[in-house]
Order: C-alpha cells, then structure tokens, then sequence
C-alpha cells in the first residue's frame, strides 16, 4: 500500500527581492498591487508556482528559480528579460529564507521560498522605466542604511505590505546583508516569546 499523506501538499510560492547597493545604502524595489491581485504594496514580484504545468510531467524537473523569474516577467513585464536574461538571474539570485503559512481565512497552507537579486543601477533605471501590468501600478524605492536601519523601523516602512511575510522577509534579507557585508544592527530588535 503507497504512503498517503494527513495533509494536503503546501502550494508552492516563491518571490523575489530585487535590489542595489552603493557602500551601506540599499534601494530595495517595491512595487504597489492591482485590484486584480490584492490592494497593497508588495515585494518586486511573487506567487504561486505553476504546479498545474507538471501534472503531466511524469520526470520532468522544474527549477523553482525559473518560476521566480516567470512571476517577476508577469509582474514587471516581458521586457524584464531583455534587462535581466534568465541565464543572469540563475546565476546572480540568492536564497534568503523559506517557510510555510496558513492562507488567509482557508485551511491552506503556502510554501515560500524568498529569492533576492542585486542589479546595477543602470539595470534598476530600465526596471524602473517598465510600464505598468495587469498585476502592477506603480514602483516604489524603499531607501536602508546597513549601518543605521533596525528590524523595526523596516517592519514599520514595510506595514502597508499587502501580506505580512514579505516585510519579514525583507527584515531577513536585510540581516543577511548586514552580517555578509560586516554591518551590525544599530538597535537589536527586543522579543518577548
């Protein structure tokens, strides 16, 4: 007899934070939501993986990057792929952190992996300059200083986000950044469990 789960399998998510650095200064791009996917402000670029395209796919390997970068074409545009080419973001994306969450007000449950994406200047100005889509209307630099910016002061810069998980993961990215590039927190954030 084959081995059946208790639960449901989590759907698979994955988003993306794309940014640059000059010395301690991050320019994280944020963008603001449609109608059509949530009111907010979000991350650059994030949601399901496509996991209906593998159902037939008996042996095929689908590599969650690739549906990173397909939300971030849906999201940003198909020109997207002209600045930054697949074979680029493969090879320059970062792992920042994975979890699972319960769907809002569903007995769902989502598991995200968070990518994060260093560009150039001259690469954010071409992003920046993408007309808006179905998903998107607008962009929205959000400005942190490694050697100033504490976890809560993102958390607070970030509440408008449309779901909550993506400013925590926006607090991990940034102290991920802060420990590879030698920054401390000015003001460690204090939790009571």
């Amino acid at each position: 007899m084959s081995y059946t789960y208790d639960w449901p399998q989590a759907s698979p998510c994955s988003n993306i934070l794309i940014y640059t650095r000059e010395g301690s200064i991050l320019n994280l791009l944020t963008t603001q939501r449609t109608s059509k996917v949530g009111i907010g402000r979000a991350l650059s670029a994030g949601g399901f993986n496509e996991v209906k395209d593998m159902f037939n796919e008996v042996g095929k390997i689908s590599e969650g990057d690739a549906e990173t970068y397909r939300e971030m074409h849906e999201e940003l545009g198909e020109a997207i792929k002209q600045i930054i080419p697949y074979e680029d973001f493969h090879e320059r994306q970062e792992y920042v952190w994975d979890f699972m969450r319960r769907v809002r007000d569903t007995i769902g449950v989502e598991s995200v992996i968070t990518r994060s994406l260093e560009v150039s200047q001259a690469e954010m100005d071409a992003i920046l300059a993408l007309s808006s889509t179905e998903e998107q209307n607008g962009k929205v630099i959000e400005r942190f200083d490694l050697a100033k910016t504490t976890e809560d002061s993102i958390r607070a810069r970030l509440s408008d986000f449309h779901y909550a998980h993506e400013a925590e993961a926006t607090v991990r990215w940034f102290k991920k950044l802060q420990k590879k590039l030698g920054y401390t927190d000015p003001k460690p954030a204090l939790r009571l469990s």
